[in-house]
């Protein structure tokens, strides 16, 4: 489960709780990812409704211009050091359903199974999910 790190939010200009950065929803996060990356997955995503960010790593903002959180308190670095580099699926319940690296959804690690092409495991996943009533659930 995602903790309750203080991150400053690009976006908003502000420094805030992890919660009321991403909101009671599903949350899609780039750890170390492009913003290119990032939309991509957000694509494959998209019926969740994600609130979609770059989580900035080694304390560097991307390059590219994108909602990105920055750890202010070191607990966000700390919860998502083991997805560096992948893109990281949060459920409203703030446990992580799936991660997996830009461009293989095939690899998604967690409870999402894989499937042979890469956006195409992740969508019909999400198809899933979405159909069972799973991401109605807060």
């Amino acid at each position: 489960m995602v903790g309750q790190p203080r991150v400053f939010d690009s976006e908003a200009a502000t420094i805030s709780l992890f919660d009321d950065v991403v909101g009671s929803g599903w949350a899609l996060l780039g750890v170390g990812v492009t913003v290119v990356e990032l939309d991509s997955a957000a694509e494959g995503a998209a019926r969740l409704a994600p609130t979609v960010a770059q989580i900035a790593v080694d304390n560097r903002l991307p390059p590219e211009r994108r909602r990105t959180l920055v750890d202010v308190d070191g607990r966000l670095d700390a919860e998502f050091a083991g997805y560096r580099g992948c893109l990281v699926l949060i459920r409203p319940d703030r446990f992580v359903a799936a991660s997996w690296p830009p461009g293989r959804a095939r690899s998604v690690r967690g409870p999402a199974p894989a499937d042979p092409g890469a956006h195409a495991g992740l969508t019909a996943w999400v198809r899933r999910i979405y159909s069972k009533g799973i991401a109605n659930q807060a």
